[in-house]
């Protein structure tokens, strides 16, 4: 399958590093920008995936899950 763009996809994760991981290294995005935590509460990372500046944008800011009992 071969991708050739998105339309400003924001995705929300408790874990930027691992879901970054995820769409750099298996899904070939390349990162266009980053805002740290103290720009975007939680961070934030833009993908690429063709000439658009940004297709995705990865957004820390979701909470963690809870504990299970």
């Amino acid at each position: 399958m071969k991708l050739n763009g998105l339309a400003h996809l924001a995705i929300r994760t408790a874990d930027l590093e691992k879901t970054l991981q995820f769409y750099t290294e298996v899904m070939g995005f390349r990162v266009s920008d980053v805002y740290t935590p103290d720009v975007a509460p939680g961070g934030m990372v833009f993908l690429r995936c063709n000439a658009d500046h940004h297709g995705v944008a990865l957004v820390g800011s979701m909470p963690p899950d809870p504990p299970s009992a």
